[in-house]
């Protein structure tokens, strides 16, 4: 059975140089976009179709300034994917990013992150679902996205990658997360992240959702090289991967 397409079907991203790519803070909420975009110094290849903001806004991460975007993707009303982005919008030699608690997970679906702790240079990814929880987080944004979500009635359980990237200046934090339930799966709500049939502990190998979560993976290794790209914005002249699910 045909279990859709992630992204549209023949969907290849633009390659666009940092130059004429457009700024996401620059555009207020509701704009569409596709292809590449800017936030700061780094490019942000966005996964294929439009893609709609939400909201944005700066903070800090110890003493630079930092720049958030959320933006959502849409099948008719519903809510069919999210994409958020950070990045430093100044540039701190010398600063010592922090490495990222969860570059060390082992209880997600795949951990890809370098095996070594290096301030310099570090690149983590996961494969995870998520559920949209009452946790307070210490991020003002992200509590802000999850009351939207609410309010939007997007509470279901969404799987996806996410990635961070840091050298000794700057730092990009990427996730991109997507609803099973539009690719022909039964919709998950009210359910904790422990209780979720999407738990790396609860799927069983052969299975349609064992299946869903391969492609899953499969498209984030890819785009985890658009991400590196972007990182060091060397998106023109590379192409972005599409992505496509096949037969189950």
């Amino acid at each position: 059975m045909k279990i859709g397409s992630l992204f549209a079907a023949a969907a290849v991203l633009a390659t666009i140089g940092a130059a004429s790519a457009q700024d996401l803070m620059d555009m207020g909420a509701g704009t569409e976009i596709n292809g590449v975009a800017k936030l700061g110094s780094v490019q942000i290849p966005l996964p294929g179709g439009k893609w709609e903001i939400v909201m944005a806004g700066t903070d800090r991460m110890g003493s630079v300034k930092a720049g958030n975007v959320f933006l959502v993707q849409r099948a008719g009303e519903k809510i069919v994917g999210y994409f958020f982005v950070r990045t430093s919008l100044e540039s701190e030699r010398g600063y010592g990013w922090k490495r990222p608690n969860w570059c060390q997970r082992n209880n997600v679906h795949h951990n890809g992150s370098d095996n070594y702790y290096n301030e310099s240079d570090a690149d983590c990814w996961i494969v995870n679902h998520r559920v949209v929880s009452n946790r307070v987080s210490r991020l003002d944004i992200l509590n802000q996205i999850k009351d939207w979500l609410r309010k939007q009635n997007a509470t279901a359980t969404m799987v996806g990658n996410r990635y961070w990237r840091n050298d000794s200046t700057d730092y990009l934090l990427v996730a991109h997360f997507v609803d099973p339930a539009n690719h022909g799966f039964p919709p998950e709500r009210g359910r904790s992240w422990v209780q979720s049939k999407w738990n790396a502990g609860s799927i069983r190998a052969g299975t349609p959702r064992q299946r869903f979560i391969a492609e899953i993976r499969s498209f984030g290794e890819r785009y985890r090289k658009a991400i590196h790209n972007g990182f060091r914005s060397r998106l023109a002249g590379a192409s972005i991967p599409s992505f496509a699910f096949g037969e189950q």
